[in-house]
């Protein structure tokens, strides 16, 4: 689950293609291009453990209005 694959939705081994360099990014070579960000909140910031707390925190640390959906 950690690459989004369900287990039973892999077909096992990933054949690459002939001209795959060794070395390169495997994201790169299958096309799997999504942005990851990697947050380490402390206990401290209780406010930061949500998606509504890190969207706050970006808008004002990036000077953009907060968008909230309607609930």
């Amino acid at each position: 689950s950690e690459l989004g694959i369900e287990p039973g939705e892999s077909p096992g081994i990933l054949i690459l293609e002939e001209d795959a360099v060794l070395g390169e990014n495997i994201g790169k070579i299958i096309e799997f291009d999504d942005t990851i960000f990697d947050f380490e909140i402390h206990s401290n910031r209780p406010d930061l453990m949500s998606i509504i707390g890190i969207a706050r925190e970006v808008a004002a640390i990036t000077n953009n209005k907060l968008k909230t959906p309607e609930i």
